[in-house]
């Protein structure tokens, strides 16, 4: 199968708060700290 590289990317993130009003932050390994997100890939539903 050839690989056809997406026409779209899909991607989301939010943002989370707990009850002291704190925010939840993710520290990845490339682009340091970040909103939880991420990509949809075409084949997922």
């Amino acid at each position: 199968m050839e690989f056809v590289p997406p026409k779209h990317i899909v991607s989301a993130a939010t943002i989370v708060l707990n009850d002291k009003n704190e925010i939840l932050l993710i520290k990845g390994p490339r682009r340091g700290w970040e909103m939880p997100g991420g990509q949809v890939e075409e084949s997922c539903n």
